[in-house]
C-alpha cells in the first residue's frame, strides 16, 4: 500500500457530461455569457457543468488531479455563490446575509477506498514541508490524506479561500477499522497549480489555513448504520451565519469550519433530519432524510433578478432542501418504462416566493418532507412522441447529446399522475462509464437554483421556464 500523497497521476478520459441535472438552456440564460455545447454557461460566475471545458478555455488541466472522472459529476460535488454575514453578529437575518464569489468543491473519487488504504505518516516524512502544521500527530497511527479540491474566483475568509485552486488536506488517526478517538483536524491550504493537491506532505505548512473539524457518525436505525456517500457539500451554520464543508470521512461525516478567536460564536451544525412517518421511508432507505451527503440545502436566490446587478436572495428568504428518493442509487433505464413518470425526489422549501411558486410550481413544505405527495419531482422516459402525454406550460423539446440517446420530460407536483402538476422538459447527457452516487444537489444559476438529479447512464439536466 502507499500514502495518498504518492499515488502518481493517471490519464483519464475527457467527461463531455455530468450526472443528473436540473438546469439552464440557452433560451434562459443572458446572452453575453460564452457557451459551451447545449447552452452551457462558461463563465465564473455561475455554476458551470462542464468543469473540464470551463478549465481548458483558461489554458488549465482539465482534470483536476484529485477528483478525476468525477470532475463534471456533480452529485458528488458541489458548486454555489457563498453566503457572507454583513451583519458581523450571530444568528443573523438572510436580510443580512449577501451573496459573494462562486466556489466549487470536489470530492476525491474514490474517498472511502483512499481512507482504507492510507498508511501512517513515517519518520521520513517529519522533514516535510507540511509537517510543522500537523497537530500532535503519532509516527503509528497519524494519517494525512488530501481530501477535496476547492475552486473560486474571488476569496471567502471564514474558511481562508483565496482566488484560485485550494486543497483541503485532512489529519486523522487509523486505521478505518480502529475503535479509538480520530483526533481529526484539517487546512484549506491555496496552491499555484492544482496538481500539488497530489502530495499534501509537500504543501507550504507556512500557507495552511486551520480548520476545525468534527465527525457526526453514521445514523440509522435496528437495520444499521446508514451508508455514507462519497460526496462533498457546501453547508450553513445558522448560527455563525458563514458557509462550512460537508464531506465523508473515515467513519462518518465531517464538517470542516473555521476556528479562530475572532468567531463570534462556536461552529454550529446544520439541522439534522429524522424520518416523519407521513413519508414511508422505512429500514436502511431512510439514509436519505437522516443522513448528511444524500440530500442538499441553501437559500435560494431570486427568479428575478435586476440587470447589471449581482444576485440577491429570494425576497421571502426562500431556504430550499432536496431530496433523493432512496432508489434513485442504482437505478437503470429499465427502472424507467417508456411513458410513465418515475419518483426521482421530494423538495422542501420553509417559505415560498411568488417567484418560486409561480414560476415553478413549488408549494410549502418544510424539511423533512412529511409526505411524498408535496414537491414530489419524477422523471419520464419517452420515445420522442411524447408517451409521456407531457404538458409544458412553454414550447420545448426533451433533447440528447449522443445519436438516438434517451429523451425524458420531468414533472413537479402532487405525484407521477399529478393532472396539476407542472411538467418540463429535459436535456439528456450521456456518462457512459462513470457510475453516480444516487445524491442531489441544487444548482447555482445567477437568476434562481435548479436541482441536478442522476438519471440513467448521464444527465437528465431540466428546462426550467422561460422568462416571459
Amino acid at each position: 500500500m502507499m500514502n495518498s500523497w504518492q499515488f502518481a497521476r493517471i490519464p483519464m478520459l475527457l467527461l463531455w457530461a455530468a450526472t443528473g441535472a436540473i438546469a439552464a438552456v440557452s433560451g434562459c440564460r443572458p446572452s453575453s455569457r460564452s457557451r459551451g455545447r447545449n447552452g452551457e454557461a462558461m463563465d465564473s460566475k455561475t455554476c458551470p457543468h462542464y468543469w473540464s471545458k470551463f478549465f481548458a478555455a483558461r489554458g488549465e488541466d482539465t482534470i483536476l488531479v484529485l477528483a478525476g472522472r468525477q470532475e463534471n459529476v456533480p452529485e458528488y460535488n458541489d458548486c454555489q455563490r457563498l453566503l457572507v454575514n454583513t451583519s458581523g453578529k450571530p444568528d443573523p437575518a438572510y436580510t443580512t446575509l449577501q451573496f459573494d464569489s462562486v466556489a466549487a468543491i470536489w470530492a476525491r473519487a474514490g474517498i472511502n477506498d483512499i481512507y482504507q488504504q492510507e498508511v501512517p505518516i513515517t519518520s521520513a516524512d517529519t522533514k516535510r514541508p507540511f509537517f510543522p502544521a500537523l497537530r500532535n500527530p503519532t509516527l503509528a497511527t497519524t494519517r494525512v490524506t488530501a481530501i477535496a479540491q476547492v475552486w473560486t474566483p474571488g476569496s471567502y475568509k471564514p474558511l481562508g479561500l483565496s482566488a484560485e485552486h485550494s486543497c483541503i488536506v485532512l489529519q486523522w488517526d487509523g486505521p478505518v477499522a480502529s475503535s479509538k478517538p480520530r483526533n481529526y483536524h484539517a487546512w484549506m491550504v491555496p496552491v499555484a497549480h492544482q496538481d500539488l493537491c497530489a502530495s499534501p506532505l509537500d504543501l507550504p505548512a507556512s500557507s495552511a489555513f486551520y480548520l476545525g473539524a468534527r465527525e457526526l457518525p453514521a445514523q440509522g436505525n435496528s437495520d444499521g448504520p446508514d451508508e455514507i456517500p462519497p460526496v462533498a457539500r457546501w453547508d450553513w451554520d445558522p448560527r455563525r451565519g458563514e458557509q462550512y464543508v460537508g464531506i465523508a470521512c473515515p467513519s462518518g461525516w465531517c464538517e470542516l469550519y473555521g476556528e479562530n478567536a475572532n468567531q463570534p460564536a462556536a461552529h454550529t451544525s446544520s439541522p439534522s433530519y429524522q424520518v416523519p412517518s407521513g413519508l414511508h421511508v422505512p429500514g436502511h432507505a431512510g439514509r436519505v432524510v437522516r443522513q448528511k451527503g444524500w440530500y442538499d440545502e441553501e437559500y435560494l436566490a431570486s427568479t428575478t433578478p435586476t440587470s447589471g446587478k449581482p444576485p440577491v436572495l429570494d425576497g421571502a428568504g426562500a431556504f430550499g432542501t432536496v431530496f433523493p428518493v432512496p432508489e434513485l442509487k442504482g437505478r437503470s433505464i429499465s427502472d424507467y418504462p417508456p411513458g410513465k413518470f418515475v419518483p426521482v425526489g421530494w423538495i422542501s422549501i420553509n417559505t415560498v416566493s411568488s417567484g418560486y411558486r409561480g414560476k415553478y410550481g413549488f408549494s410549502l413544505n418544510t424539511a423533512p418532507p412529511q409526505r411524498p405527495d408535496v414537491n414530489a419531482l419524477s422523471l419520464c422516459l419517452d420515445d420522442g412522441s411524447n408517451a409521456c402525454k407531457a404538458k409544458p406550460r412553454y414550447t420545448c423539446s426533451p433533447q440528447s447529446n449522443l445519436p438516438n440517446g434517451h429523451l425524458f420530460y420531468a414533472r413537479l407536483g402532487s405525484g407521477p399522475d399529478d393532472p396539476h402538476a407542472t411538467d418540463f422538459c429535459v436535456d439528456f447527457i450521456g456518462t457512459p462509464g462513470v457510475s453516480t452516487p444516487g445524491t442531489v444537489r441544487w444548482r447555482w444559476l445567477d437568476d434562481d437554483q435548479t436541482i441536478w438529479v442522476s438519471c440513467p447512464a448521464g444527465c437528465c439536466q431540466i428546462q426550467p421556464p422561460k422568462t416571459q
